[in-house]
């Protein structure tokens, strides 16, 4: 799963879209964001298909802090994998993960059936916080790890910063 000299061939391909911005309906709401790199990459069968490469600082050593990190950025690159999906008609999607700091490429990959069961899931979950917001009732988190970076945390607009300090 994890191999530099595949990293460096994906940064050195011929066709990629850099720093892709995405905007994914998904009936409810639109999701945004924006990739790294998207690289073209010849398959087996006659048509080439898109691949994610997302670059990340972290300084990870062991096989086992890249399994742990990688998992962090699962539901990221699900994102990811189901924007290219629908915008390229693409069943499969492989996103790679290559963590600069030592070299080291980890590698995800969403089948059609996981792109679809994720999207559901996704729909689900925004319009359960949604009920719960417009009725004033949803759990605060205390997860400081998400929190601390988010604007809101910032700005007290959420009013979880007292219940984290």
């Amino acid at each position: 799963q994890t191999n530099p000299k595949t990293g460096f061939a994906l940064t050195q391909h011929r066709e990629t879209r850099e720093e892709v911005e995405f905007t994914l309906d998904l009936n409810d709401f639109s999701l945004t964001g924006k990739m790294d790199r998207l690289v073209l990459m010849p398959t087996s069968e006659k048509k080439p298909e898109w691949m994610i490469l997302d670059y990340k600082t972290h300084h990870v050593v062991t096989e086992e802090e890249i399994q742990n990190l990688s998992e962090q950025f699962r539901f990221q690159m699900a994102c990811y994998a189901l924007a290219v999906s629908r915008q390229f008609k693409q069943a499969n999607v492989t996103a790679h993960i290559l963590f600069t700091a030592v070299p080291t490429l980890h590698t995800l990959t969403f089948s059609a059936q996981n792109l679809e069961t994720f999207a559901t899931d996704l729909q689900n979950h925004y319009r359960g916080l949604k009920k719960d917001v417009l009725a004033s009732s949803f759990a605060l988190t205390t997860n400081q790890h998400c929190c601390r970076g988010c604007a809101y945390y910032q700005d007290n607009d959420c009013g979880i910063r007292s219940t984290l300090s």
